[in-house]
């Protein structure tokens, strides 16, 4: 997490308190956030009502109003490389697109085929059976982390859905500082 300050008239006390407020209520997140930065745009001190609550309370509200309106939900996407015997390579694409997979490149030579494509993690689950299954076991792939995308529509209600209905949540919202 890294925070931003502009042209905030405050003491690192307070920078500490917003720092601090910030951090605490990211990892209440059920989920790994990355890339997460905050700027400080504008703001001033004040004696009677600057107190490190106050802007511990900015920080809380800042992320929530950031994740209720603006937040994307990612979901990891893998670098894949099949290799398999000539004969199965129509079965194994459709098996690819069925998992969301997008082809990159595909290689054939002395009977083999070699097939990159990218496909989400979670879809890629059980893969290696269906993959020795319709190659009758001559097929096997690698898999590695290639990038994070948005989550569709469909998956990131689900999502939220399920963090609505966990015991995290519902402790978060019934405290009053939601933290």
């Amino acid at each position: 997490m890294e925070i931003l300050n502009r042209n905030l008239d405050a003491s690192s006390n307070v920078i500490l308190s917003l720092s601090l407020s910030l951090s605490l209520s990211l990892s209440l997140s059920i989920s790994l956030l990355v890339g997460i930065k905050f700027e400080l745009k504008d703001g001033k001190t004040h004696p009677v009502d600057s107190s490190d609550f106050t802007f511990s309370k900015a920080g809380y509200y800042a992320i929530k109003e950031h994740f209720v309106k603006k937040a994307i939900a990612l979901e990891p996407w893998m670098e894949i490389e099949v290799h398999i015997p000539d004969d199965f390579s129509g079965a194994v694409l459709n098996s690819i697109s069925e998992r969301r997979g997008t082809t990159s490149n595909l290689e054939v030579s002395d009977g083999q085929t070699v097939i990159s494509a990218s496909v989400p993690l979670k879809e890629m689950f059980g893969y290696t059976t269906k993959l020795r299954s319709m190659t009758r076991g001559l097929g096997e792939f690698t898999m590695e982390f290639k990038k994070y995308e948005a989550l569709e529509t469909a998956d990131e209600n689900d999502l939220i859905s399920l963090y609505r209905d966990s015991d995290q949540y519902k402790k978060q919202q019934s405290s009053e500082f939601g933290v």
